[in-house]
């Protein structure tokens, strides 16, 4: 439901800047915020997946845009394009399973 998907975006953000916050103050991280904001909100997406929850392909989809940026800006652009792939196989599992459930339904 949105009320949910609402909850785990404050949650999220509230994570995200307090462990970028922690990364800024404590280590030399170039890009403490981004890469908080991968971290925490795959732990989510990744719950999501276990659970079968639709939405999860739109976050996995924001979290590889996001790595793309986040290696490209590093100078790793092959890890960039794999994750410009995984964005890809994102939005197709996306529409896959949003057949699947059309289906079942």
């Amino acid at each position: 439901s949105i009320s949910k998907h609402l909850f785990i975006l404050i949650v999220g953000a509230v994570l995200t800047f307090l462990m970028g916050f922690y990364f800024t103050t404590y280590t030399n991280a170039k890009m403490p915020i981004v890469d908080s904001f991968t971290t925490v909100f795959s732990i989510f997406a990744t719950y999501m997946v276990t659970k079968k929850i639709l939405g999860n392909w739109l976050y996995w989809i924001v979290i590889d845009a996001v790595s793309v940026y986040l290696y490209f800006s590093r100078d790793l652009h092959l890890t960039s394009l794999l994750f410009m792939v995984y964005s890809i196989i994102a939005i197709f599992g996306y529409f896959y399973w949003m057949k699947k459930m059309k289906i079942n339904a």
